[in-house]
């Protein structure tokens, strides 16, 4: 995959799950602040009901009348039927007599020992594709308890959270396809000078080291191309300096082998006089040395390509000595005429003190 893919994948990924878990975590927030607000006004609620039914029983023990059981129904009643049913739903349960009344078409599907047990401050149940919050409470009269039970639909809650999630799939769809579209596009735009130097790179390798790249992008992209270009310069000088070692080698090597070559061919085809002869056999051997001397020279040079060259300083004047010096060993008659100053120079003696055809 390329590196431009990549970036657009990881970034679009990355922006994906950051989206997605602050906007759940956003629905998440707003539908538990509406259960808490639905619940305070459910208990609000569900604490009138219960003064107002409480209210009334005493009225009718101060007027002197008898609480009964059918008393008690009747002031049920009289309450839960001004009640909205669409709205609140309300159930009145006499363990004396397991007697239930209630305006709730669903009562039998409730189970009052566990509801009437529980601990919490309110629950929410699912009845009949509907959410529910329930909320209990009893008191005692004449040794009777009753226990009261309100429902205040919140299924509007429950719609407006799914509504939410809903909206929020389609949106992180659109924005992530168009954020992968602006990334794609911008990411192509910074990988572009990769690309150049990754073809550059490629010519160079198959050996077109004149090639350059030429990027101008103010960072760090822009260091790495002036890098890149200093590295194909040092290339292609280093590629030069062995081209013209190897055509001054070969020709240091074709001039002992012509020699060679010469007398020895003329010492096969016939025979000359001893002088000739030794002389033939001489310059054969000398050539030989020649390039034994110069096979020496090239297993010296690889074997400093690997550990490097330990140069030492000379003088131009000890340089001058050493080239008359060899001029002299040699038999050159030459005239040579130095116009230098004199300063220090780098050397590597044993390269220096070869033959003069090598000092070059």
């Amino acid at each position: 995959m390329q590196f431009w893919k990549k970036m657009v994948l990881f970034i679009v990924a990355t922006i994906s799950i950051i989206l997605s878990f602050s906007r759940l975590y956003m629905v998440k927030s707003n539908f538990s602040h509406s259960i808490d607000n639905a619940s305070k006004q459910g208990n609000n609620q569900h604490a009138l009901e219960k003064y107002i039914l409480e209210n009334n029983l005493v009225e009718t023990i101060r007027r002197g009348e008898e609480v009964t059981e059918d008393k008690m129904t009747e002031c049920i009643q009289s309450l839960y039927t001004h009640l909205d049913a669409n709205s609140e739903l309300v159930a009145f349960y006499i363990p004396d007599s397991d007697k239930v009344i209630s305006n709730m078409e669903w009562i039998e599907q409730l189970d009052f020992s566990k509801m009437l047990t529980e601990e919490e401050h309110y629950w929410i149940r699912q009845m009949q594709d509907n959410h529910y919050l329930f909320f209990s409470s009893y008191w005692t009269i004449n040794g009777k308890v009753i226990y009261i039970i309100n429902a205040y639909n919140i299924q509007d809650i429950y719609e407006e959270r799914d509504r939410q999630n809903q909206q929020i799939l389609v949106t992180d769809v659109i924005m992530i396809a168009i954020s992968a579209v602006v990334i794609g596009v911008f990411a192509r735009y910074l990988t572009k000078p990769i690309k150049i130097l990754n073809q550059t790179a490629k010519q160079i390798a198959d050996g077109k080291f004149e090639q350059r790249v030429d990027i101008r992008s103010k960072d760090e992209i822009e260091e790495l191309a002036i890098s890149f270009n200093r590295m194909a310069e040092e290339i292609e000088s280093k590629m030069k300096q062995k081209d013209d070692f190897i055509t001054g080698f070969t020709h240091e090597l074709k001039t002992p082998m012509t020699a060679i070559v010469g007398y020895a061919d003329l010492l096969r085809l016939r025979q000359y006089e001893e002088n000739v002869s030794k002389k033939a056999i001489n310059t054969i051997y000398q050539e030989a040395k020649r390039l034994e001397n110069l096979s020496f020279k090239l297993m010296e040079l690889m074997a400093l390509s690997e550990k490097g060259i330990c140069w030492q300083d000379i003088s131009t004047s000890e340089l001058i000595k050493s080239i008359q010096k060899q001029a002299q060993n040699q038999g050159i008659t030459a005239k040579l005429e130095f116009a230098m100053d004199e300063t220090v120079l780098k050397r590597r003696p044993r390269i220096v003190r070869g033959g003069a055809s090598q000092l070059n």
